[in-house]
């Protein structure tokens, strides 16, 4: 069974790189190279069908979306790139235990619990 992913990215000013094929510095320059580790040590080889068009939509600032993806830490890695590569752009790497940042960054929001704890444990695996 072939799964299809539809991506439909509407108004100015879009992503000229939209799809990538890869998370390196040529499709994706504005990626820390601590994050582009993290998302290799983190088993992400190449993007999901999701995150080609998701990614750069959301690193060029814009609003996004997501209604009817198929609940996958690949789901949870197209929302938090976007979110995650400006704070360590700004701030270096992020050690929650330690960290100085104290006002909210971002809003998600889940209908569940489920997942609400993968986008925690994915956000953890990206941003240490």
């Amino acid at each position: 069974v072939t799964k299809m992913a539809m991506f439909d990215a509407r108004g100015t000013d879009l992503p000229m790189n939209m799809p990538i094929h890869s998370f390196n510095a040529s499709e994706l320059p504005e990626l820390p190279d601590v994050l582009r580790e993290n998302l290799a040590r983190a088993g992400y080889v190449s993007p999901t069908v999701l995150q080609r068009s998701a990614v750069p939509v959301g690193l060029a600032g814009r609003d996004m979306a997501i209604i009817a993806a198929e609940r996958s830490t690949g789901q949870a890695a197209s929302l938090l790139l976007p979110l995650i590569t400006p704070v360590i752009n700004t701030h270096g790497q992020i050690d929650a235990r330690k960290s100085s940042i104290s006002q909210p960054q971002a809003l998600l929001l889940a209908p569940a619990r489920p997942p609400l704890a993968t986008l925690a444990r994915v956000a953890r695996k990206l941003a240490n």
